[in-house]
């Protein structure tokens, strides 16, 4: 009775951990769908993806900028904050002894969309409230401009004049670690 208590216990783990793992890629999926970045949350980094970019090293993870950034002299968000780029944070996913995925990304592109929204637009909180709830997105709380499922975040950053200048897309593992 013992072992089919166990038996019972593992298989039961596995069923929730296989719908958890379906939630995961449906919410990817859709964010990949209503966004035009180059790569996408949760993409396997291979060498040939880094090659495109200028490497700057992290602990346990790294970041890939635009090649004509020198990851040593420059300062990454002023460079931002000046030219139009998109970078990706990569880590292992979900924790760090697996592959290494782009698990954060951060654009100040206006040719870049995530969901409705764009770096230049304007953001009207209570409509993007009500537009991110609609698609399962819930404020994290009345201080930030970050939107949270359980899968993903997004967050907007807007000036003095409600203009949008970067936006930032990442992943949430299930134990709420923010990559």
């Amino acid at each position: 009775m013992k072992k089919v208590s166990i038996l019972f216990g593992i298989i039961s783990i596995m069923i929730l951990s296989n719908c958890s793992q379906n939630k995961t890629n449906k919410v990817l999926e859709d964010l990949y769908n209503h966004s035009n970045f180059i790569y996408q949350l949760n993409t396997i980094v291979t060498d040939e993806i880094k090659s495109e970019f200028s490497v700057f090293e992290g602990f346990g993870m790294y970041i890939l900028v635009n090649p004509s950034i020198d990851v040593y002299e420059d300062d990454i968000d002023v460079y931002m904050n000046e030219n139009p780029v998109t970078y990706y944070d990569v880590s292992g996913y979900p924790d760090c002894t697996d592959d290494y995925v782009i698990t954060r990304i951060y654009t100040s592109d206006p040719s870049i969309n995530v969901y409705e929204y764009s770096v230049g637009n304007t953001y009207d909180e209570e409509s993007v409230i009500s537009f991110m709830n609609s698609i399962g997105y819930d404020k994290l709380d009345n201080m930030s401009d970050v939107f949270e499922n359980q899968d993903d975040r997004i967050k907007f950053y807007f000036d003095d004049k409600n203009i949008i200048y970067k936006i930032e897309v990442g992943l949430v593992s299930s134990c709420n670690v923010i990559f």
